[in-house]
């Protein structure tokens, strides 16, 4: 899948309130979708986000770091294994 496919998946899936799981490991997303799964983080009430094994840098990290910190309150597991992910990142969580 390319990142502009899961941009355009994770619009249509702000329609579907129900949602509570999204896996989209192993996909060669990069740092370009991020906004896209910071949004759906903000508008939907997700449970787990599972992004392991993708091209995911500080930046696009950073993005949905930053809504999980300041946006969202109903995520419980993110996977972000595999990733270009810095400790200060990571430290930005608590």
């Amino acid at each position: 899948m390319s990142s502009k496919g899961a941009k355009l998946i994770c619009e249509a899936l702000l329609e579907t309130k129900r949602l509570k799981v999204l896996l989209f490991s192993d996909n060669g997303l990069d740092d370009t979708c991020a906004a896209s799964f910071g949004k759906l983080l903000f508008e939907s009430k997700l449970k787990e986000l599972i992004v392991s094994k993708n091209l995911f840098g500080p930046e696009g990290l950073g993005v949905i770091f930053d809504v999980i910190r300041t946006k969202n309150r109903s995520l419980k597991i993110l996977d972000v294994a595999d990733n270009t992910v810095n400790i200060s990142l990571l430290h930005s969580l608590r």
